[in-house]
């Protein structure tokens, strides 16, 4: 299969940002600079440069130049919108599972937690089975 020159180009500054070349936050060389060190002309580099946006290793700041962005060991929602968790994860092509970790029957709860609900005073609360919640894989 080939593997075009831009893309190689784009694996070859993700490991430069990976290795620390380029720190967090760092201001990438000029599209011009990276086109005389990897040989090649602008355009290239420019869609190198777009394949590591699309991936959220950089962003482009107009007229001002190309940054590194902080590794995601966070997901956050914002620049598309208030997202829930689920949806800003599969942006990022991560794997999201839902696990309940703990579930118990509760017979005794506070008054305004029956207004909320709607619940008979001291009713039984938690009429659901172990059984009846699964796990849901995505």
């Amino acid at each position: 299969m080939v593997k075009y020159l831009y893309v190689e180009i784009a694996e070859a500054l993700r490991d430069d940002i990976q290795k620390g070349v380029y720190g967090i936050h760092q201001k990438l060389p000029s599209e011009t600079d990276l086109a005389n060190q990897f040989s090649t002309t602008r355009l290239t580099i420019r869609k190198a440069i777009d394949l590591l946006v699309k991936q959220h290793v950089v962003v482009r700041d107009r007229n001002r130049g190309t940054y590194v962005l902080a590794t995601q060991s966070k997901i956050s929602s914002g620049s598309s919108g208030l997202v829930g968790f689920t949806e800003a994860a599969k942006q990022f092509q991560l794997d999201v599972s839902t696990r309940v970790l703990d579930l118990r029957r509760t017979i005794v709860y506070p008054d305004y937690v029956a207004s909320k609900l709607d619940l008979a005073p001291r009713s039984q609360f938690g009429r659901l089975n172990a059984c009846e919640w699964q796990t849901v894989k995505r």
